[in-house]
């Protein structure tokens, strides 16, 4: 039902809802780990420095961890399929 994709998308970081008539994000995303850990190992200053980098076409955002410890100051990069 279509309550229930709306729940998921919500739920989960990685999927964007856009509303009808709002601007769709840009094709690009990179999500930076925003857990203890990784901001510990130099996150928040990825997340600083990442804009300026790679500019306006790709949006960076704060992400809650990703998981991956072991391999600290993570980064995701979802690319939109349309």
């Amino acid at each position: 039902a279509q309550a229930e994709v709306f729940e998921v998308a919500t739920f989960y970081h990685h999927f964007d809802v856009v509303r009808e008539g709002e601007a769709a994000p840009p094709a690009l995303t990179v999500r930076v780990c925003a857990g203890l850990s990784c901001e510990l190992a130099g996150a928040r200053e990825l997340l600083a420095r990442l804009p300026a980098l790679l500019g306006r076409e790709v949006r960076v955002l704060a992400a809650p961890c990703v998981g991956r410890r072991s391999l600290l100051g993570r980064t995701s990069v979802a690319l939109d399929s349309e």
